[in-house]
């Protein structure tokens, strides 16, 4: 009997969208393949897999740095193959993990082991089977579940950012983690899923088969397409911009809309938020993190847990990363020069939320 390895399923995400790019990519000469891998079969750069349905492609592309490739899966919305198309991009398996151009090959090996082979490293493992078979068959499907749905480092950066979206099957509701720590969580009724406006927009479904749980929804107006992403500060939302969780409005100190409590710095107290001015410092008083491994939400959190942090810009570099942070306020001259996070302290401690970004 052979083995079905659902793509969807165990390697690539269909119902979580990390993050949609509305931008075009170019498209090879491709010859298509069929929706499936059988052992021995490789997929390169010249061909993809196209869903039963029509649905997905999956296939190797250029994104974001030039000269290198990603693996990705992408929504077509017809059938027809069109050079140089807007497509979207709907999940990166080597995300963090660029590939020479021209040189990855999806391969499905003897074994069951699904992988992205390349010149001159490791391979990168996408799949193994727990019971190696020769009958193991890998198929791309037009629907499916997912385990995590985790945001980019930056817009421009292709790498796992910080906040994670899970399905907990202890407390049985979804959760929004941040470096592992919990922000958020929906409730086992999903009460704190979706702002009033959206409420209608989708149906929610815990199911199970006996050998897994996961969590599904679908849109109630069927035409219309249903595309989840996550953002670098916790923000999850829709193709149309319509939040669903907000995770970025968790300070650790207050509960609403599935907010959860952690440690505070001493010196910030409830109600404390940060506020986004324009304009630039006259001072050459500033410190720096200048690593591109630091997105908005590492800034974030490194001037909130100094005590003289007052301000921060999350842009050091031109790809999204690195922090410039700010101990002295009186410098700043408003403008239309930059854009710079000020701390605003709640002196009532009364915890009014109002910021997105704290």
């Amino acid at each position: 009997m052979a083995t079905n390895v659902h793509l969807f399923k165990f390697v690539f995400l269909l119902f979580f969208f990390c993050l949609w790019t509305p931008h075009a990519a170019h498209y090879w000469n491709i010859t298509l393949e069929g929706d499936s891998l059988k052992p021995g079969d490789m997929l390169n750069s010249s061909s993809r897999l196209l869903s039963a349905g029509g649905k997905f492609y999956l296939w190797f592309t250029t994104m974001a740095v030039a000269g290198t490739q990603f693996l990705v899966i992408t929504d077509v919305r017809n059938n027809d193959v069109r050079d140089n198309a807007d497509v979207d991009v709907v999940y990166v398996a080597n995300a963090g993990n660029p590939i020479a151009q021209g040189s990855g090959v999806l391969t499905l090996d003897s074994a069951g082991t699904l992988k992205i082979t390349r010149k001159g490293e490791d391979p990168i493992i996408l799949y193994f089977s727990t019971q190696p078979t020769m009958n193991t068959i890998a198929t791309l499907l037009d629907s499916g579940q997912t385990w995590s749905l985790t945001c980019w480092l930056a817009d421009q950066i292709i790498a796992p950012g910080l906040f994670t979206l899970e399905w907990d099957p202890k407390g049985r509701e979804v959760i929004i983690r941040r470096r592992g720590l919990i922000y958020w969580t929906s409730g086992k009724k999903f009460q704190n899923m979706l702002l009033d406006k959206t409420k209608s927009t989708y149906n929610f479904t815990v199911a199970t088969n006996g050998d897994e749980e996961y969590f599904t929804y679908n849109n109630t107006d069927q035409s219309q397409q249903s595309k989840w992403m996550i953002s670098q500060i916790g923000e999850l939302h829709d193709i149309k911009g319509s939040s669903i969780a907000r995770a970025d409005l968790c300070y650790g100190y207050n509960t609403n809309g599935g907010c959860q409590r952690w440690k505070q710095p001493e010196c910030r107290h409830r109600g404390d938020t940060f506020e986004l001015q324009s304009g630039f410092f006259n001072t050459e008083a500033s410190s720096f993190l200048n690593n591109q491994s630091l997105s908005i939400s590492d800034c974030r959190h490194a001037c909130r847990s100094n005590c003289s942090c007052v301000a921060f810009f999350s842009s050091l570099f031109d790809d999204g990363t690195g922090c410039k942070f700010w101990t002295e306020k009186l410098s700043f001259i408003p403008g239309e020069s930059g854009k710079v996070f000020f701390l605003s302290p709640n002196h009532s401690r009364r915890g009014k939320l109002t910021s997105s970004l704290c």
